[in-house]
């Protein structure tokens, strides 16, 4: 859980956010939650197909590689249900990013709900021992992996654990919304930081074929609703 005063702060930052960018509370916010419930359902077709392009560009890896990913994120799974839930430890990361990002409130909400620090950190380490330093760890490459879907996962659980528990509206536009442009993202970001990790796997083709799918999906739904057949 989250302690009092950072989740009071954060709905505070909330607030401005949504001011800052004209969204009030009244018809006008029922309003904006209709249309963020719209776009959430809109983002499924691009989330499956990143996510299906993800899965694909993994596959082919080193067995050793695709094994650490698949652990790291499982292992995180089976800790959050059975031995504990480290949103304090989240949060404390999280509370850093957006103490980076301070200057503009909207900014800073947006990063500190979708940049996950730990997992930023981890690679950035990683990247710095492989490339510039004399040190030769055995399997430096799955150990980072492990830790880098465990940390990613860590992130998506517990930001969406505290998505939920501030749901406000009936639709539950914000919390899909805000859940699946989260997903969308930290799907990009992995794929980036394994492309430098990883041989052959290609932030492109995760990109190319994500958006192939939506766009195939998305031009089949139109023409299922609109589109009347001979």
């Amino acid at each position: 859980m989250v302690k009092p005063m950072a989740k009071a702060q954060l709905m505070e930052e909330k607030a401005a956010f949504e001011q800052a960018v004209g969204i009030k509370s009244g018809f006008k916010g029922l309003l904006v939650s209709a249309l963020k419930f719209f776009f959430a359902i809109a983002m499924v077709p691009l989330l499956i197909g990143l996510g299906r392009a993800f899965y694909q560009q993994l596959l082919p890896q080193p067995e050793a590689f695709r094994f650490s990913f698949l652990i790291g994120a499982a292992s995180y799974v089976v800790v959050h249900l059975f031995l504990l839930q480290p949103a304090r430890m989240h949060e404390a990361g999280q509370m850093l990013i957006g103490k980076l990002f301070s200057f503009y409130v909207p900014l800073r909400t947006i990063m500190h709900l979708s940049l996950p620090l730990y997992t930023v950190v981890l690679f950035g380490a990683y990247f710095i021992v492989k490339n510039y330093s004399t040190l030769t760890l055995p399997n430096i490459d799955e150990y980072a992996i492990f830790l880098i879907a465990f940390t990613a996962t860590m992130h998506c659980v517990v930001t969406a654990s505290g998505l939920r528990n501030d749901v406000t509206d009936t639709l539950r536009g914000d919390y899909f919304f805000s859940l699946f442009a989260i997903s969308i993202f930290e799907i990009l970001l992995l794929s980036g930081m394994l492309q430098a990790m990883l041989p052959k796997f290609s932030f492109m083709a995760v990109l190319r074929e994500g958006f192939d799918y939506f766009s195939t999906t998305a031009v089949l739904v139109w023409k299922q609703l609109f589109v009347v057949g001979k």
